[in-house]
This record gives C-alpha cells, sequence and structure tokens, in this order.
C-alpha cells in the first residue's frame, strides 16, 4: 500500500512494507518509468523471494527510513510550523491544536493518513443483545479491518 504525503515543505510517499522488512533501496529505471523501492525479507523458505519490489508512480525518490525511527530533524522537514517554535497538528480537527515537537507532528500526520504503526482501535467485541444473543456490529468490525489494513511498518520515502 502507498499514500501520498504533501505538506507546504515536503513531498513523497509512505509505503506499508512487513514488520521484518529490511535493506530498502530505490533502483532507478529507465528515464519516464516509475521507480522501484526494494526491501529484503529475511527468514523465507525461498531465498529468491526475499528479495521484494514496490513500484513506485513516477520517479525520483529517496528513502529516508522507517516512519517510527525518523529523527526529530528529519521529522522537521516534512511537517509545517504552526507558529514559531511549534508544528502543526495534523491528525485534529482543532485548527489552534500545536505540537512541541516534529515528532509529534508527524504522528498525526501520518495518523490523518491512516497509516498507523499499531492499531488505534480496539478488537470488537460480542455485545450481549436483547433476547440473551451475544452479536458484534458489523460497522465496528469493518473499521477495525480497516485500520487492521494500514498498520505495520511504514517507509517513508522522500520525492527529490
Amino acid at each position: 500500500m502507498v499514500k501520498e504525503i504533501k505538506t507546504k515543505k515536503f513531498e513523497g510517499l509512505a509505503v506499508l512494507v512487513p514488520d521484518d522488512a529490511g535493506k530498502f533501496s530505490i533502483k532507478k529505471t529507465r528515464k519516464g518509468y516509475a521507480d522501484q523501492l526494494h526491501y529484503y525479507v529475511p527468514y523465507t523458505l525461498d531465498v529468491v523471494s526475499n528479495q521484494r519490489l514496490v513500484i513506485l508512480q513516477g520517479e525520483g525518490y529517496e528513502v529516508l527510513g522507517k516512519a517510527t525511527e525518523l529523527t526529530e530533524e528529519q521529522c522537521a522537514e516534512i511537517v509545517d510550523y504552526k507558529t514559531t517554535g511549534y508544528f502543526k497538528s495534523y491528525a485534529y480537527k482543532n485548527a489552534d491544536f500545536i505540537f512541541n515537537t516534529a515528532k509529534e507532528s508527524f504522528t498525526s500526520l501520518m495518523q490523518s493518513l491512516e497509516c498507523y504503526s499499531v492499531n488505534p482501535l480496539n478488537p470488537p467485541i460480542e455485545r450481549l443483545q436483547y433476547g440473551g444473543e451475544y452479536t458484534m456490529r458489523q460497522s465496528e468490525i469493518d473499521e477495525y479491518e480497516e485500520a487492521q489494513a494500514n498498520t505495520g511498518t511504514w517507509i517513508i520515502l522522500r520525492k527529490l
């Protein structure tokens, strides 16, 4: 899964990869074709299948790293300032909400894109309905599964 990240000072992509993926690199293709994000997944049965790739739309990207491992300085290059010394909130509707650190602001940006490192929703539970029957609401199941599909290791790529 690939999601576009766009702020006033940054343009790039967030790419969902397996949690145990590593050794990320961008392979350039012929001019005018899409770049490819390559990564290595250890401990697979077939050695040939250890190397995976994601086709990116467009060309000219560099790997910044895993979203959860970006430094404060890297996050500051991505997110916007709200006022001097404070960073913008992307996930909250309240426009006056601000953050002290770029990392907090970046986390809110990822949440606004529905890119999660941990599913923010609790698993749906069975509820006792009128008549003594236990059921789960389908809407809760759907919301949880959608959030789960967007949960994992996200790699951040900067467009050059």
